[in-house]
């Protein structure tokens, strides 16, 4: 961990902000490295890598896959992506462990795809909190509102979900 000002910088996702339940998707093999969280800005910038890209093999005799015959980024990876990275800026914005902070349960999820995202490696993603408020009549936490996109325009969407967090300011 680097830390400049109050920006913090991970070379790689600690393991103790790691959801078990995101991490274990048999999925590509995601892997998000070059955290920057900015607490002023209440933003987590990283890039992912997708270690085991699915490829689909094309047709001997056809082209009809086109350019989905090799790899690109999908809305299930890109949303089990932002997830890790909500519950990774619950962590680092609290200083609380996964552990101690609880799972996130996440109420909405929605993806724009402007273009396909071909390249497995050094995907920028970004995540910033829009807008939160505390919990009433649930257990503790926060209802959090987050923005965010993925390859510099290529998706762009929203998530909002349950932090289990007492105060969050």
């Amino acid at each position: 961990m680097d830390r400049t000002a109050d920006t913090v910088t991970f070379a790689t996702l600690p393991l103790e902000y790691q959801s078990a339940y995101l991490s274990q998707v048999d999925n590509d093999d995601l892997f998000l490295h070059n955290l920057r969280y900015d607490p002023s800005t209440h933003t987590l910038e990283a890039m992912l890598d997708v270690k085991k890209p699915f490829v689909q093999d094309a047709p001997e005799n056809t082209k009809a896959l086109g350019s989905f015959g090799r790899f690109h980024l999908s809305g299930y990876s890109a949303q089990v992506a932002i997830g890790q990275l909500a519950i990774a800026f619950g962590c680092m914005h609290t200083g609380k462990t996964k552990a101690e902070l609880g799972e996130m349960i996440q109420r909405s999820f929605n993806i724009t795809h402007r273009r396909a995202i071909t390249t497995p490696t050094d995907i920028p993603l970004y995540l910033q909190l829009k807008n939160s408020r505390e919990l009433k009549n649930e257990p503790p936490g926060l209802y959090a509102h987050f923005t965010y996109d993925i390859g510099n325009g290529d998706a762009t969407g929203a998530l909002t979900g349950l932090l289990p967090l007492v105060n969050f300011e």
